[in-house]
């Protein structure tokens, strides 16, 4: 069940606050770095909220969709282009409301 609806806006405060996902943030990198992927995964789950920004839901289920956004969300995991977060802020054709570093360090969404 949702937690609350927040906007583009509200997301883009907590997720650059330095003081509300740093240390969680810290820590799961930490973990990943041991490598231990069960751990790793239970500890995101516990550390961070969800947030979906395509839209609001009943349940975190396609079927359950209360209203879309009419954004898209990507997820790009185990990210080898440096220079690819620029590239996407640069990109003509592709309108970016709100891009970040994944938790892992090694992603973007």
């Amino acid at each position: 069940m949702p937690y609350a609806a927040i906007s583009l806006e509200d997301a883009y405060r907590a997720i650059t606050d330095p003081e509300l996902y740093k240390k969680q943030t810290e820590n799961f990198r930490e973990t990943i770095k041991q490598g231990d992927g069960i751990q790793a995964k239970e500890q995101k789950n516990r550390s961070f909220d969800y947030v979906t920004f395509s839209g609001d839901f009943k349940y975190i289920a396609n079927k359950d969709i209360v209203n879309h956004s009419g954004l898209l969300c990507v997820d790009i995991d185990h990210i080898k282009d440096a220079d690819l977060k620029s590239k996407l802020l640069q990109d003509p054709i592709i309108d970016t409301f709100l891009l970040f570093t994944s938790p892992s360090g090694d992603g973007l969404k």
